[in-house]
C-alpha cells in the first residue's frame, strides 16, 4: 500500500481541489448569460483551457464588454482565477515527499529565465487556504451576478469548507439549463402520470 498522507491531509487536499474547480464551474456556467460574449468565450471552446488560460480570455472579454454589470462580473471572474489559479498549480505540480516523519506534497522546481526557483512543502493550512479562498471568491461572484440571476451570498465570519455537500450550505451552483448540460449527460427524468383517476 502507498504510504498516504494522514486522513486529515488527504480530505484538505481534496476540498482544496473540488474549492477551485467548483468556483471554475460557477464561472464557466454563467457565460451563456453574456448578451454579446466574444467569440470563444464559451464552455465548449474553454473546456479544455487551462485555468490560467480560462482567465486571460474572462479578462479580455472583460475589457470588452459594454454592458456594466457584465463587465463588472466578468472583472470579478477573472480576479477570482487569476487569485486561485497559482496556489493551485502549486499543489498540483508537487511530489509526495517525508516531511519531519509525516508524508506530505513538496513543490520542488529549477529556476527559469522567468521564475526562481521553488522548494515548498504544502501543509493542511495551505491546503485549507485555498479552498477558504475559493470559497469567497464564490460568494464573491454571487454577490455581483448579474441580470439578477440567484441568490446574493453574503459574507460571514465562520469559515467555509467546500465538501461534496456544499450546495446544501448556501454557496451558488451554475445555472441548471438543458444549454449547460455535459455531452453525454443523460436527459433529466420526468415524473410518472399518476395511475390513479383524479
Amino acid at each position: 500500500m502507498l504510504p498516504f498522507a494522514t486522513d486529515t491531509y488527504v480530505r484538505a487536499l481534496a476540498e482544496a481541489i473540488y474549492a477551485v474547480a467548483y468556483l471554475e464551474w460557477a464561472i464557466l456556467g454563467d457565460l451563456d448569460r453574456l448578451t454579446n460574449p466574444p467569440l470563444g468565450l464559451n464552455v465548449a471552446s474553454l473546456s479544455r483551457s487551462t485555468l490560467g488560460g480560462v482567465a486571460r480570455e474572462v479578462k479580455a472579454a472583460a475589457k470588452a464588454a459594454t454592458d456594466p454589470e457584465e463587465r463588472a462580473w466578468l472583472n470579478a471572474a477573472a480576479d477570482a482565477l487569476v487569485e486561485v489559479v497559482e496556489p493551485r498549480n502549486q499543489i498540483i505540480h508537487t511530489h509526495p515527499a517525508t516531511v519531519d516523519g509525516e508524508q506530505v506534497l513538496h513543490r520542488w522546481a529549477t529556476a527559469t529565465s522567468t521564475k526562481p526557483h521553488e522548494a515548498k512543502t504544502i501543509t493542511e493550512e495551505d491546503l485549507t487556504a485555498l479552498a477558504q479562498l475559493a470559497a469567497d471568491h464564490v460568494r464573491k461572484l454571487s454577490a455581483v451576478r448579474y441580470r439578477g440571476y440567484g441568490p446574493v451570498i453574503t459574507s460571514t465570519r465562520t469559515p467555509i469548507r467546500i465538501s461534496p455537500r456544499a450546495g446544501r450550505r448556501g454557496l451558488p451552483g451554475p445555472p441548471r439549463t438543458a444549454s449547460r448540460k455535459c455531452p453525454g449527460s443523460s436527459p433529466p427524468r420526468r415524473a410518472r402520470a399518476s395511475a390513479e383517476p383524479p
